[in-house]
């Protein structure tokens, strides 16, 4: 998969205040950020990803290398971008990409991370797959020294009820922090962020260092959502396990200390040209 083979799904750009609202509190409410015909395609494939009963989360658990414990949170597809034209077009897209780096407060060329659809199953559902627990407050697994940014894009209209994302106002202030975050006091001082209604299309973004977590689905529906992940295309590899990285750090393919160039960490935007 390329950055060449995508095409424009009208995303917005990012206001000056968004940029701000990043910069104080270590996220941000984009209302409105993804089209609701992408939007619609995205669910569509989602769907078709997992399957009625959710068993695609397994294998695709499985193929990340995670432990059904370990996805307790919420029930995981990962990387659709390499099987579907549709979250190839999202994730992929330069101006999310442009997004991103202005997020971080640089406009600079941006690589693709990650994708997923995340779905958090509801707490009383009987399922044989993991994915209807609480999301522990947790940062965001980093593969290099410096912040990244993930958009979390609601696929439906997700309520508090759901299990929305919740965020300790200020907490990318404090660097990385080892887990259990609860256990460290400053993170329990700082605000809690309010609970949050989304409508399809509408997102949150929030760089790695932000603390944030969600309640149970007590809802009767999943909660549905897509998530892209982007890091600096500079920035050196730090070299920590990670499910990732670790078959191309293995190979040769990606070394600790120089960036991610290779085809799994695409370039999706660079300032020079407007695109990748």
């Amino acid at each position: 998969m390329t950055a060449d083979t995508r095409t424009g799904v009208g995303i917005r750009e990012v206001t000056p205040d968004e940029v701000s609202d990043i910069e104080e509190r270590g996220w941000t409410f984009l209302p409105g950020l993804v089209p609701p015909d992408v939007v619609e395609r995205l669910l569509e494939t989602g769907r078709s990803f997992v399957g009625p009963a959710f068993e695609g989360t397994e294998k695709e658990a499985g193929r990340a290398g995670y432990s059904r414990r370990e996805n307790a949170n919420f029930a995981n597809y990962y990387r659709g971008a390499f099987e579907s034209d549709i979250c190839a077009q999202v994730a992929l897209c330069p101006q999310l990409g442009r997004n991103a780096a202005l997020l971080l407060g640089r406009d600079m060329r941006m690589r693709y991370h990650s994708d997923l659809i995340a779905v958090k199953l509801p707490k009383d559902m009987e399922t044989t797959v993991a994915g209807n627990d609480v999301t522990v407050w947790h940062q965001d697994v980093r593969l290099v020294r410096t912040n990244c940014v993930s958009f979390w894009i609601s696929l439906t209209e997700n309520t508090p009820e759901m299990g929305t994302m919740r965020y300790r106002d200020g907490s990318h202030k404090l660097g990385e922090l080892y887990q259990p975050l609860e256990d460290w006091p400053q993170i329990n001082r700082l605000p809690l962020s309010e609970p949050l209604t989304y409508q399809p299309g509408d997102a949150t973004a929030h760089v790695s260092f932000a603390v944030h977590g969600a309640p149970q689905n007590l809802s009767q529906d999943p909660r549905w959502a897509y998530i892209c992940a982007y890091l600096p295309a500079d920035a050196p590899l730090l070299g920590i396990p990670s499910v990732y990285t670790d078959e191309y750090v293995a190979s040769g393919e990606l070394v600790a200390g120089k960036p991610l160039d290779h085809p799994a960490f695409p370039v999706v935007y660079d300032p020079a040209t407007g695109g990748s």
